[in-house]
């Protein structure tokens, strides 16, 4: 028997609907079956609309290049790394440290970008030097496609319909605006509303799709983090811990092997730039929580803009890096680790792989895409939804959320975004984490020094 795992590798490496039609007999049943399969992971879509979505394209208007290469070290497309879903708007200024990071730590080797319309500026000159070509192998490489709103928006009445899901209520609670919903504030509100429905709208459904393609295109492990985001491993901290949000509910028998299991590794976690996510994940593939978990639940930690010492903002950064335009080395105080307040809402890393096409349907959430997500780590904590927080020290990785300096902040036009927020929020310092900070010395040994300096320039 020893012949017979190689199924298993082939399914995951062409994923398990390709490998199927790959395997079928030439037999007019099979034919009719694989036309049935077809049939049902469907369109989100009317027929008459301009896109259906999951009949996912083999060509995109704007997208950068094809993929001819392997990124360096790579030894296949599909296993090489983890994959990403990005939605920009004017954050060139971040997408270079956020790219050379993800690129060493993941490592990041697929990446689909989606800009919003709105925006001002176009990252498409920073993405064009990370991409993989066949002529330049100067370049680091990472499969980059880049989509516009024709790529995935609904269009007529579906848009309609969508935009309209979400309501003025919903808007109120995420603005912390406190009067009632009346027809007056309804009128005061009507134009911000409706950026704010086209911006979920366009944020539901490029997620949506991005998914339904990395898992076409025969991937796993897929994150959505903005560009001031960075997933990391969640290393222990004695000193750090020691408030953290509290169980309130019932601890099943397999929750509790599991948050075992996840104590102890986590006090053995690799350094930061030692070993990437992926080689990580893949050495511990078969043992909890990866065995169960589809959807990796990502608690966030908060990173304010108190400033640390000069020596402090430029330990371990090599001389000719400016350590000040890297929020990683810049900005090391953070956060309560596991409060909610400043940290909020959890992310989520899903094996695409191991979800059916029509889970990506109906996407609602940003911090857990999918319903299955949310019944991993199923119970309430602080008196807040426990489908969207998880338990900090029951995590192996997080996600680093910096806020960056003022002149950053407002860089993008908000009404969310004032001076009097930016200054409550900027001011925290409940604690300070460097476990990071190794990873730019891991990307320049692995590109050198000289085109370290230019893609992060």
């Amino acid at each position: 028997d020893t012949i017979r795992p190689w199924l298993f590798a082939f399914i995951k490496q062409v994923g398990e609907d390709l490998a199927l039609k790959l395997l079928a007999s030439p037999s007019t049943s099979s034919l009719n079956h694989q036309e049935t399969e077809r049939q049902q992971i469907g369109s989100l879509h009317n027929e008459n609309e301009k896109i259906n979505k999951f009949d996912v394209k083999e060509s995109f208007p704007d997208k950068i290049t094809t993929v001819n290469k392997l990124p360096i070290g790579a030894t296949s497309l599909n296993d090489s790394g983890i994959s990403a879903c990005l939605l920009i708007k004017d954050d060139n200024h971040k997408l270079s440290e956020w790219l050379a990071y993800h690129y060493t730590a993941l490592p990041l080797r697929h990446l689909i970008v989606a800009v919003d319309p709105t925006s001002k500026t176009s990252p498409k000159l920073i993405l064009e030097q990370w991409n993989i070509t066949l002529t330049d192998t100067t370049k680091p490489g990472i499969e980059i496609m880049m989509w516009n709103d024709d790529d995935y928006m609904p269009t007529g009445k579906e848009l309609s319909k969508a935009r309209y899901k979400i309501t003025f209520g919903q808007f109120f609670r995420k603005m912390n605006i406190t009067e009632e919903v009346t027809e007056s504030s309804r009128e005061l509100y009507r134009p911000e509303v409706r950026k704010f429905r086209n911006h979920r709208v366009r944020q539901r459904h490029f997620l949506s799709s991005c998914l339904a393609q990395h898992k076409k295109m025969g991937r796993s492990w897929t994150i959505a983090i903005d560009t001031d985001e960075y997933l990391t491993f969640n290393h222990h901290d004695s000193d750090g811990e020691k408030n953290i949000l509290k169980r309130k509910a019932k601890e099943t028998r397999v929750m509790a092997r599991k948050r075992n299991n996840i104590q102890k590794e986590r006090l053995i976690l690799p350094e930061t730039g030692s070993r990437t996510i992926y080689d990580y994940i893949e050495k511990n593939k078969n043992s909890m929580p990866w065995t169960d978990e589809i959807c990796m639940p990502l608690p966030r930690l908060f990173f304010g803009a108190v400033e640390s010492s000069k020596e402090e903002i430029e330990d371990k950064v090599p001389k000719g890096f400016e350590a000040l335009k890297l929020d990683t080395m810049r900005y090391r105080k953070h956060a309560r680790k596991g409060g909610f307040e400043y940290n909020l809402y959890d992310k989520s890393l899903l094996d695409v792989s191991r979800i059916d096409y029509t889970e990506f349907k109906d996407v609602e959430d940003v911090h857990r895409p999918i319903e299955r997500c949310k019944d991993h780590r199923n119970y309430r904590v602080e008196g807040k939804d426990g489908r969207k927080i998880t338990i900090f020290n029951e995590a192996l990785l997080r996600v680093h959320h910096y806020f960056g300096s003022f002149e950053s902040y407002n860089s993008r036009k908000d009404i969310r975004r004032t001076k009097e927020i930016y200054n409550k929020r900027s001011n925290v310092n409940e604690g300070q984490d460097d476990t990071i900070r190794p990873w730019l010395f891991a990307f320049i040994k692995q590109v050198g020094e000289d085109l370290a300096l230019k893609l992060l320039a």
